[in-house]
C-alpha cells in the first residue's frame, strides 16, 4: 500500500517579501503530542497527589493521639494503617479514639484541672451553702410557728397586733 502525503502551503507577507511555507498535515499531530504528553503529566501528578493524601490521612488520628500523649498511640498508628486497607471505613472511629483521651483529665473521668472546672466547683459549694442556710432557716421559721400557735393569727412578724 502506498500512502499519499499533501502538503499544504501558506504564502506569508511580511514587509513586501513573500515567503511559501510548506506544511505537512501530520506536522500538526507531532506538534499535538505534546498536549497529550502534558495532559498525561498531568493525570499522574493528580492521581500521585490523591495517592499521598489518602496515605497521609491515616496517620491524622496517630499525630493526635501523639500530641495528647495518648497511653495508645502506638495501637491508633496501626490501625490507621489498617484502615487504609478497609478504605478509610475505620478512620472515624480512629478519630474519635484518638481525641476521647486529654492530657489533663485522662478518659474524661478525673476532674481536670481548668478554670472552668474550679468555677463550676466554687458554684456547687455555695450552692450548698445556701441550702445549708436555707435549711436552717426553714427550721427557725417551723419552730417559731409552732411556738405562737397558741397566739392569735393577727400578729405579724414584729410581735405588733
Amino acid at each position: 500500500m502506498i500512502a499519499i502525503y499533501t502538503l499544504e502551503s501558506y504564502n506569508v507577507h511580511l514587509d513586501g517579501i513573500s515567503i511559501r511555507i510548506l506544511r505537512s498535515p501530520y506536522a500538526l499531530r507531532e506538534n499535538m503530542m505534546w498536549y497529550h504528553y502534558g495532559s498525561l503529566f498531568l493525570l499522574v501528578f493528580i492521581l500521585l497527589s490523591f495517592f499521598y493524601a489518602v496515605i497521609g490521612l491515616c496517620d491524622v488520628p496517630y499525630q493526635i493521639a501523639k500530641k495528647r500523649n495518648h497511653p495508645q498511640q502506638d495501637a491508633i498508628h496501626v490501625a490507621g494503617w489498617v484502615s487504609l486497607l478497609t478504605l478509610h471505613l475505620i478512620w472515624p472511629f480512629l478519630w474519635i479514639w484518638a481525641t476521647l483521651y486529654r492530657p489533663d483529665s485522662g478518659w474524661g473521668l478525673q476532674p481536670s484541672k481548668d478554670p472552668e472546672n474550679t468555677a463550676a466547683q466554687s458554684l456547687e459549694q455555695q450552692l450548698s451553702q445556701l441550702q445549708i442556710r436555707f435549711d436552717k432557716l426553714e427550721q427557725t421559721v417551723a419552730e417559731t410557728m409552732s411556738g405562737e400557735s397558741g397566739k392569735p393569727e393577727t400578729q405579724n412578724l414584729e410581735g405588733g397586733v
